[in-house]
């Protein structure tokens, strides 16, 4: 996870350098899934996704990223709903 951070910081920020946009359907496909795995546990880790952030923020509108940002927090919270309620199912239905 730690090299796909680094890439992904990387590409923003020579976009940035290149005074480069990117389309909001490329950020679609990556942002929300990057704040899927953002609870890493190590510092380098936390840090790297930290400067991933920053630098979308440079290529991107706020409000854009704001809304990328709610859109993996609602993925996040969807699946985590989901899942406790499979397991749920599955303890309830056995009894």
């Amino acid at each position: 996870m730690l090299r796909v951070l680094q890439f992904i910081t990387s590409v923003f920020e020579t976009m940035l350098k290149n005074d480069e946009k990117i389309h909001e359907h490329e950020m679609t496909i990556c942002l929300p899934h990057l704040i899927d795995k953002s609870g890493h546990k190590s510092e380098r880790h936390k840090a790297a996704f930290i400067t991933c952030l920053r630098a979308a923020g440079e290529i991107i509108a706020p409000n854009k990223l704001c809304q990328f940002l709610l859109q993996g927090i609602y993925c996040i919270l969807h699946v985590t709903y989901i899942h406790t309620y499979i397991h749920t199912s599955k303890s309830t239905s056995h009894h």
